[in-house]
């Protein structure tokens, strides 16, 4: 299925007012083609839309939208690898996406809960940290600037970045991160 047939069947559900087939988003979630995954990638995001794709599990979209964000941070060149973002557009959905994910997991008194929040918000950080490693300074740089700064703002976010404090390659990262957010004390 193609880009147009997908841009088509998103309108078409939009006028109805009615959710995409179940089958046809699971057949374009395994496609290649980048601008239909990046058409993907501003549906599952934008939740003026999310209701198109409520057949979907919150699963299923979590794990295409992690996996684009993991080929566009790791992948340099998101035109060969398939990617349907850039690296700061991938760095700026991360950013936000943790703000909310902290927010989310703030409102919560019980460290567990909510599981999901953290799962994703761990899925999100191991993201960052494999980009990192083989990463070129400036994509270092761009890590600590563009999401460092901003998620670490409260002891929960900080927590979630531990292990860095204890890799020789992210431990100066995350240190900047702090520094740069006003949380040298944590």
């Amino acid at each position: 299925m193609s880009y147009r047939e997908l841009l088509r069947e998103i309108e078409e559900a939009q006028a109805a007012s009615e959710p995409l087939a179940e089958g046809h988003l699971r057949t374009y979630l395994v496609g290649k083609h980048p601008k239909t995954r990046a058409l993907l990638f501003s549906l599952f995001t934008n939740p003026s839309v999310w209701r198109l794709a409520k057949n979907l599990s919150s699963s299923e979209r979590n794990s295409f939208l992690i996996g684009e964000l993991r080929i566009a941070l790791i992948q340099s060149d998101s035109l060969q690898s398939g990617s349907a973002l850039t690296r700061g557009d991938a760095l700026r959905e991360i950013t936000d996406w943790l703000l909310r994910l902290l927010a989310e997991i703030a409102q919560f008194r019980n460290p567990k809960a909510p599981s999901e929040s953290r799962e994703i918000a761990g899925a999100l950080v191991r993201i960052l940290e494999d980009a990192a490693r083989p990463g070129d300074e400036e994509l270092r740089g761009l890590i600590v600037t563009a999401v460092l700064e901003h998620v670490l703002s409260s002891e929960i976010a900080v927590d979630m970045f531990y292990n860095w404090r204890k890799d020789g390659l992210l431990k100066p990262l995350l240190e900047e991160g702090l520094r740069l957010s006003g949380c040298n004390d944590h």
